[in-house]
């Protein structure tokens, strides 16, 4: 869904694509697909006999790892409404609202920074040092900053902004996705290959 210039009241949301919605989901099955292919693959005998405590292992980690990557990107389903004043997110049922005029700082999380999420994402910190995450694969990232800037009115930002080349990082939500998928494809096709052959 893109942008949309709804009634004042309403203000503009933001949120991500229904592919980036299902990427998560998409990377955690092909980690935990490619584990049961390649685990189904080993000879009992290759192993001695703990072959089958390897298996249990090994697919025990995938689903670990699995279940991680869909904790971690559950920030694909926020939602995030700005009305000039303040930007309201909502997620998981639940709304929390930070006023422009509170914004204080903002930073880059590349993926495994800082958060330690795969996800990378624009981070604004208001002035009781609290972090609110927008993840780069909102659609229109960009216009997003661009609006957390105008609605703040903090000329830092705004050179904080150009510095760490934001609004340029938030507008590949696309390419980010694409990026995703591949990686998740190549995972599988590992775990596909080793079993086959």
């Amino acid at each position: 869904m893109d942008p949309s210039d709804e009634s004042e009241r309403s203000g503009t949301v933001y949120r991500c694509r229904t592919a980036a919605r299902w990427l998560p989901r998409a990377l955690a099955g092909s980690v935990l697909a490619a584990a049961l292919l390649a685990t189904g693959r080993i000879d009992p005998q290759a192993v001695l006999s703990g072959s089958r405590g390897f298996r249990t292992a090994v697919v025990v980690l995938a689903a670990i790892l699995a279940v991680w990557i869909l904790r971690r990107g559950g920030e694909v389903r926020l939602r995030v409404r700005v009305d000039g004043r303040s930007l309201r997110f909502e997620y998981g049922g639940q709304l929390s609202t930070l006023r422009l005029a509170e914004v204080d700082a903002l930073r880059y999380d590349a993926p495994f920074g800082v958060s330690r999420s795969w996800l990378p994402a624009a981070v604004l910190i208001d002035r009781a040092g609290k972090e609110w995450r927008l993840p780069a694969l909102l659609h229109a990232g960009d216009r997003l900053i661009e609006s957390v800037l105008e609605g703040s009115g903090e000329e830092k930002l705004q050179a904080w902004t150009e510095a760490l080349g934001l609004c340029r990082r938030m507008s590949r939500a696309a390419a980010r996705v694409r990026l995703g998928y591949f990686v998740a494809g190549a995972i599988l096709s590992v775990g596909l290959l080793y079993y086959v052959h």
